[in-house]
């Protein structure tokens, strides 16, 4: 207990009391009552009486303190922390279905990424075929020129000199180079129809690819969506 309460102190307090309690209550009993307050009454009778505002306006003229101690006075109004408060049921199964969704479409997302990973693969696989195959192709049409131009100019030698060959021996020989014509043009359409099947079967791998991909980023749009509907539930 510490030393009364001084009455130009005392007064505060009687001014905010004396309108609920009226006038007829003699400042002896006020002191009484006041003397013997304890942390218990404060709690039940004066719940919305602020601590600071009441020691405020009682102690800011007298260096008396009042008679209680002050960690009892304060004790009951410490507010207690609302997020300390256990969860409604409503809210922990709203908690746990968002957990649930969240974990599937994380692992969706997974399995996606891991699909686009591999057709990516695959793209860069068609593609170095397919550029082969073209490679091969330019080789063929090049070595069918070549053979043009030597059936070209067997036919000036032919046709300009005559000797050397007999007949039977010329017409073979461009028998022959007319058979490697053939083949070549044959090897130059194969090639040319094996890299069209490969530019579409990579088409093919990329347009699966964007449609993957489509999908991951509308999984990830949905994951960032429920997330923020989780956050604002919260």
């Amino acid at each position: 207990m510490g030393k009364g309460i001084s009455s130009d102190a005392f007064s505060y307090l009687m001014f905010g009391f004396s309108a609920t309690f009226g006038k007829d209550v003699t400042e002896q009993h006020w002191v009484s009552i006041f003397q013997n307050l304890s942390a218990e009454d404060i709690t039940w009778r004066a719940p919305w009486i602020r601590p600071s505002f009441l020691l405020y306006n009682s102690l800011r003229d007298s260096l008396y303190q009042l008679p209680m101690d002050w960690h009892n006075w304060n004790s009951p109004f410490w507010v207690k922390n609302p997020f300390s408060e256990e969860m409604s049921p409503e809210l922990e199964m709203a908690k746990h279905e968002f957990e649930r969704e969240k974990a599937k479409l994380l692992r969706d997302i997974s399995s996606f990424q891991e699909e686009n990973y591999q057709l990516k693969i695959d793209v860069q696989i068609e593609k170095s075929r397919t550029e082969k195959v073209q490679k091969e192709a330019e080789i063929t049409r090049k070595e069918l020129s070549d053979l043009y131009l030597e059936n070209k100019k067997l036919r000036s030698t032919i046709r300009n000199s005559g000797l050397g060959k007999s007949s039977a021996e010329w017409k073979e020989e461009i028998s022959n180079i007319k058979g490697g014509m053939e083949f070549w043009k044959a090897e130059v359409k194969k090639e040319e129809e094996k890299a069209a099947q490969l530019r579409g079967k990579m088409r093919d791998v990329e347009n699966v690819l964007q449609a993957h991909q489509q999908h991951l980023d509308d999984l990830l749009r949905a994951l960032e969506e429920k997330s923020g509907q989780h956050d604002r539930d919260i």
